[in-house]
């Protein structure tokens, strides 16, 4: 996140007679809480996250009010624009890579440390937000234990302001100004455009990708544009007016608050509730009564003014603290963990941002900023390279699961051959053959891919070949498409249809198994804390879900297919790395699954899987939960990647205490 100019002379001389706004530290005030309470408190403010979009809005004010007035004043170029922008960025974010590296050098288990050098990296390079994006898939890492995820956002700016700046010295030139209107149109409704268009095309780019965001800043700097047409300051003549304005801008922000969660389909329309609220405010002008008295009291200033370092403190803190703990954070190390965010803040502004911002040896200091922040990423790439170090001394002594709950590959080239066209659309594709006769096919979606390791073992010790088929998030269950659009149904119909021909063309597959996840397709809601907070509106119809099991059944058993259903296993709800020791958690905390929470999960699921006709089911908490409690942890081997994904482990038991009878 960017920050505006301060109340000190010499920032405003550095900005010419840039007026300043104590409101407007305010408004940063009531962004950056925003997104605190809601990392450390999510269910006490769902829609916190939005304060991020604030702070799109004020960057893009605030920043574009500079260059417009340089531009004016016959001041501005762009080596001293990315001079100022790099000693206002660089100090704080320095000392939060640095210190984030020192942490995960003693904290983190070595898969761990890598993750984070190449968050190290990509926040040095102002590419965390393009990092993020590659990895959100639906095998990403729990997202509150990254220490540096909440870099994205500055990515964001800082390739906004890559290009912002020479597009407005560029169009502003005398025999070009006649133009400038026009392209900030463009470029604003093109980025809204491209946030609507990936809101049904691609939802994972629409949160992370800069297109999709750039229309929030340009909302702030249009707003700077009108200003500098005024004389650099936006006038509401009438009082009454910006009162008015002021006070529907707070609620705005409210409603956003309160109606946005991370379920809403986001940026998208609903993005505009704090993009709104915050032109508003920044539109009613500083005399406004909420922004005169509220925004402009001196105790938000004052938190406004240490945003930014504040913003880059707290989530390493709440990420570190949730990885040490293991499970959910109780409320007081919560708050202590805002204690001491507001503690470093406040440090980094005092003693490494001003003495580093301000003073003499101006390019000296900008010049030692950028190469200390390229050895810091340079660092983070060598760390990466050396797979997170994992002979560090002292994390020897505790027990990383690595090796066990990373998921074998998805494809390899004897599966290819195997499906040949036929199934060139099917995601997961293995074989392992031992030249038999007869291949068991495991299908169905990515707990299908995570189950085959131990299957495909055991078969080969019983001369059976295997094959993986399968699709992610793709259910091979005929009429039950998933997908958000259309356009993702009908890719899943077409990869539906491929592995059922390949299933069905195979002479010498003779049993099958057929797996997929349950209850969450056709309701919507997650289990336990590790998905806490995830609901959303079914990703299949329940009645679609399974009519659509049944009638894949019955088409393979009609070509003389012997089928077996694995029944959903228990999804634990935590994370597994939980049951691990590591450095400051010398005893592994509980991994103890009460069975009947698991029975009341799939009560509705048992309930429907009970009315299908002529199929054969094989219960998975026959072997998974033998008594009231369910195994997590087997005799120190860990049977779960993540909250609901077996490990290699977990396959091998599944293989051996569930399946072992039906293998032959």
């Amino acid at each position: 996140m960017s920050h505006a100019p301060s109340a000190l002379a010499t920032h405003q001389a550095i900005t010419s007679h840039l007026e300043y706004r104590p409101d407007i530290d305010g408004l940063r005030a009531f962004a950056v809480l925003a997104v605190l309470i809601f990392h450390a408190f999510p269910e006490a403010l769902p829609g916190g996250f939005v304060g991020v979009d604030l702070f799109f809005v004020i960057s893009g004010y605030l920043i574009s009010s500079i260059i417009f007035l340089q531009l004016r004043t016959g001041s501005f170029t762009i080596a001293k624009f990315y001079e100022r922008r790099i000693r206002r960025i660089f100090p704080s974010l320095a000392a939060v890579l640095l210190v984030c590296l020192i942490a995960g050098f003693y904290l983190l288990l070595a898969d761990e440390y890598q993750q984070l050098a190449a968050h190290t990296a990509a926040g040095a390079g102002f590419v965390a937000n393009l990092l993020s994006w590659s990895e959100a898939s639906y095998f990403d890492k729990a997202a509150d234990t990254k220490p540096l995820l909440h870099l994205w956002s500055l990515g964001i700016e800082e390739q906004f302001y890559i290009l912002w700046p020479l597009l407005v010295a560029w169009f502003l030139k005398p025999n070009l100004q006649k133009y400038f209107k026009w392209l900030f149109l463009v470029l604003i409704v093109a980025s809204f455009v491209v946030n609507l268009w990936s809101l049904v095309h691609a939802p994972v780019a629409l949160y992370y990708s800069p297109f999709s965001r750039f229309w929030e800043l340009l909302a702030g700097a249009g707003l700077a544009y009108v200003s500098s047409q005024q004389a650099g300051s936006f006038q509401i003549h009438s009082i009454k007016i910006s009162h008015y304005l002021s006070f529907a801008a707070f609620i705005t922000y409210v409603l956003a608050l309160c109606f946005i969660n991370p379920t809403t389909a986001f940026p998208g329309w609903w993005a505009l509730l704090p993009v709104m609220a915050a032109v508003g405010w920044i539109a009613a002008g500083p005399k406004a009564w909420f922004n005169r008295y509220i925004l402009a009291n001196k105790a938000v200033v004052a938190v406004g003014l240490i945003s930014y370092p504040l913003y880059l403190w707290h989530w390493p803190i709440l990420a570190f603290l949730r990885l040490i703990e293991g499970q959910a954070v109780g409320i007081g190390p919560r708050m202590a963990a805002l204690v001491l965010a507001f503690v470093l803040a406040y440090l980094s502004s005092r003693l490494i941002e001003k003495p580093l911002r301000y003073g003499q040896f101006g390019q000296f200091k900008t010049f030692g900023l950028v190469g200390f922040v390229a050895v810091l990423g340079m660092v983070g790439i060598w760390i990466v390279g050396q797979q997170g170090l994992p002979n560090r001394p002292h994390i020897q002594n505790y027990q990383n699961p690595e090796a066990a709950l990373k998921r074998t590959q998805e494809q390899d080239l004897a599966c290819q051959d195997y499906v040949a066209k036929m199934g060139e659309n099917i995601y997961y594709c293995r074989l392992n053959s031992v030249k038999g006769t007869k291949t068991v096919a495991v299908i169905g979606d990515s707990h299908a891919h995570v189950a085959y390791p131990g299957i495909a073992e055991l078969a080969a010790s019983r001369q059976l070949n295997t094959v993986l088929l399968a699709n992610n998030s793709c259910p091979p269950f005929m009429g039950a498409e998933m997908g958000d659009t259309p356009e993702d149904k009908a890719i899943c119909r077409r990869n539906i249809e491929e592995l059922l021909k390949v299933v069905e063309s195979k002479p010498d597959i003779q049993t099958v198994f057929v797996f997929s996840r349950g209850p969450k397709y056709f309701t919507g809601i997650g289990f336990g804390s590790a998905e806490a907070g995830e609901a959303r509106a079914p990703f299949i119809p329940q009645d679609l879900f399974f009519k659509g099991l049944e009638a894949t059944i019955h088409r393979l058993q009609k070509v003389g297919k012997k089928v077996y259903y694995i029944s959903e296993n228990p999804e634990i709800g935590i994370s597994p790395m939980v049951c691990v020791t590591r450095p400051l958690r010398n005893e592994a905390l509980s991994c103890e699954l009460d069975k009947q929470q698991v029975v009341e999960r799939q009560k509705i699921y048992w309930q429907e899987l009970e009315k299908l006709k002529n199929i054969n089911i094989i219960n998975s908490l026959d072997a998974f939960c033998p008594s009231q409690k369910c195994v997590i942890n087997d005799n120190g081997k860990i049977l779960y990647a993540d909250d609901d994904h077996l490990s290699v482990e977990g396959s091998r038991y599944q293989a051996q205490y569930l399946l072992k009878d039906f293998i032959h």
